[in-house]
């Protein structure tokens, strides 16, 4: 599968998860960022070039269908936004790439620099202030990578806002994702689950009702 990037290149998924394509992908990037604090990824420009937004809207695009699909690619796709974002800046769709990036880092044992990565696709998400990114970013450090370095239980907030996002906006499949780790969660935290499930239906309610005097 080829998908464009900037500057008229192509970025190469292989229809099947290659060990070697991984590892230089994953070289390649680290070359990339050298010694510079990932941290300070934050401060990129904002990103202009109209090929490489068009190149990053597309990748983020093709998230659910890699995670649902071909899991096994989505170090490709992280390391091609990520890569993009050096390249041109930082644009909204740059906090998938940096919390896909951070879930990658984590599977592949570097939990110290992919929990870092998931902090700043927090903070770039909070930067930017748009609402369509935030409930897939939420869920994918809530499910992830908050548990590495934090509490369990930490991760329940973040759940929770995963999922208040999605359904504020409608996108209710990333609304699910957040909502059935959330129980998860609660269930591995001792949580009782009967007090979790009556607290989403009346918070489902409280939204319902003000959805409705909306559009009175």
């Amino acid at each position: 599968m080829h998908t464009p990037s900037a500057c008229g290149g192509v970025v190469d998924f292989p229809a099947t998860p290659d060990p070697t394509a991984i590892e230089q992908a994953l070289a390649n990037l680290e070359c990339q960022l050298k010694d510079r604090p990932i941290e300070d990824l934050i401060d990129l420009p904002l990103l202009t070039d109209p090929e490489a937004t068009a190149a990053m809207q597309l990748l983020g695009q093709l998230f659910s269908a890699i995670f649902l699909g071909a899991p096994g690619l989505l170090p490709i796709l992280s390391c091609s936004m990520v890569s993009l974002s050096l390249q041109f800046g930082n644009a909204p769709t740059a906090a998938m790439g940096y919390a896909v990036h951070g879930v990658t880092l984590c599977n592949f044992g570097d939990v110290e620099a992919g929990y870092r990565f998931g902090r700043l696709a927090i903070d770039l998400l909070e930067q930017f202030k748009l609402p369509q990114p935030k409930a897939i970013i939420l869920a994918l450090f809530g499910a992830f990578i908050q548990h590495r370095k934090e509490s369990l239980r930490a991760t329940i907030p973040t759940l929770k806002g995963g999922y208040t996002a999605g359904v504020e906006i409608g996108n209710f499949l990333h609304a699910g994702y957040s909502i059935v780790t959330y129980f998860v969660v609660t269930f591995l935290s001792g949580i009782e689950l009967g007090a979790a499930l009556l607290e989403r239906r009346n918070q489902a309610r409280i939204r319902i009702s003000g959805l409705r005097n909306l559009s009175i």
